[in-house]
């Protein structure tokens, strides 16, 4: 019996894929992006601020960035693998984007609600480690079901996404976390809008991250690994 072909060998051999089936990679890009965007630029140093005077947020950074760097990039290299060779009947990538996901909006919800620095920065961590297990498999997605014809053309969707992302993520947690006393001359209201701003923030990019994988689950279809 004659082996079946690589799935790389199979490329070519893939249907030029709709619009839908683009936007599907383009929507979980953006809502990742989103999520990076609003806490690198704005998110973590806002809540550091709440906690430490300005000379110690920057050496807090450092360390987290370091720290949620390194998780990162051993969670991208080991969940790739694993999907590679994965049986599962949803397909190589699509149960890991549903477990990475469901864990970083999880892990997300923790780190609005952190009170002090080490649940704030256990949850950063969970959420870096869970997005990075969804990650890695999702941007394999790419080569997997698209047809090389239109790779660039998929790469240019998700590059307006990342764009986007970084800006939208930027715009969304200075809208947010921004309180100031246009919102309401009531002092006591202002401290307790104060206190929801990071929760909030993370709800919103927690709710779009959880619509875009449901999008992206349902619309792309794999061919599951047969052996």
């Amino acid at each position: 019996m004659s082996e079946s072909p690589p799935v790389a060998e199979q490329a070519e051999e893939l249907p030029l894929r709709p619009l839908s089936h683009h936007l599907a990679l383009t929507v979980y890009w953006l809502s990742n992006s989103l999520l990076w965007g609003a806490l690198l630029h704005l998110g973590l140093q806002s809540r550091l601020s709440d906690w430490y005077s300005q000379d110690r947020v920057g050496y807090y950074l450092g360390i987290m960035g370091f720290v949620g760097g390194s998780i990162a990039t051993v969670a991208q290299i080991v969940t790739g693998a694993f999907s590679d060779r994965s049986l599962s009947p949803w397909g190589r990538r699509r149960p890991f984007l549903v477990v990475g996901s469901t864990c970083a909006v999880c892990a997300l919800m923790f780190l609005g609600a952190a009170k002090s620095f080490w649940p704030f920065a256990g949850a950063l961590v969970l959420v870096q480690l869970c997005s990075n297990i969804a990650l890695a498999p999702f941007t394999a997605l790419l080569p997997d079901t698209v047809n090389p014809r239109e790779h660039g053309k998929a790469s240019g969707f998700m590059g307006v996404a990342r764009l986007l992302g970084d800006i939208g993520g930027l715009i969304l947690a200075a809208a947010m976390l921004n309180a100031n006393e246009e919102i309401s001359q009531n002092k006591a209201l202002l401290v307790a809008f104060h206190d929801q701003r990071m929760p909030l923030l993370c709800g919103a990019m927690g709710a779009f991250m959880v619509l875009t994988a449901a999008y992206t689950c349902y619309t792309i279809r794999e061919q599951p690994l047969k052996s």
